[in-house]
């Protein structure tokens, strides 16, 4: 049967939407925090590759993201703040990026992802969470984070579901972090502090279709 002239005006006026933008994410971790992003993703319909290079240390990361920044629109790099040994280096390296017209973002958390976690449950910044004796500066952070309700028995190696059983305080957490962000520019010690936040905006606005303007 042969279509209407109505019905082909109304498939052709259908709305049309910008494809989502090549997003890459390369994280220093190869577990808790590709798990949980890739659940972000799932949540937001939001598309992007979650990659770990093999060497994990930042700079790694950094090179790594170069050498794939050529096949993407945007390139983030996803760090723990306690395994830079210079940020200025590595800034520096973007920024020569940037010239080149590579556009890689930097996301850090101080001293670690976790940290990330933990704003879900409140405003902490506790003073300078590093290293003391035998007990790493996640380890710190991790036991902070087996106080709160829901994550007694979290495991860094064993993050299933965190996002989403984590998603009702979401709101909160991205307030806390960015005050984080200030308070930790403001007395420049940004030891605790992440931007983990602005990653998980992104991603959100990535799941929006665009409309294309007529």
């Amino acid at each position: 049967m042969a279509r209407s002239p109505s019905h082909e005006r109304f498939v052709r006026s259908g709305p049309k939407y910008k494809e989502q933008p090549r997003v890459l994410v390369v994280c220093e971790d190869e577990k808790s925090v590709p798990t949980y992003l890739k659940e972000g993703l799932t949540r937001f319909r939001a598309r992007a590759e979650v990659e770990t290079p093999k060497q994990r240390d930042a700079n790694s990361v950094i090179r790594y993201a170069l050498s794939k920044a050529s096949s993407f629109d945007q390139v983030y790099c996803v760090i723990d703040g306690d395994a830079i040994d210079d940020l200025g280096e590595l800034n520096r390296t973007l920024k020569n990026a940037g010239a080149k017209g590579q556009k890689i973002t930097l996301t850090i958390s101080y001293p670690c992802f976790e940290f990330w976690l933990l704003l879900h449950f409140g405003y902490t910044r506790p003073v300078d969470l590093r290293t003391v004796g035998r007990k790493t500066a996640d380890d710190r952070v991790c036991e902070l984070l087996r106080t709160k309700p829901g994550m007694q028995t979290y495991d860094k190696g064993k993050l299933e579901k965190v996002f989403e059983r984590l998603l009702p305080k979401l709101s909160d957490a991205r307030t806390h972090a960015q005050r984080s962000v200030e308070e930790g520019k403001a007395e420049g010690q940004m030891n605790p502090s992440t931007t983990l936040h602005l990653l998980i905006t992104e991603f959100e606005r990535l799941g929006k279709p665009i409309p294309i303007e007529a």
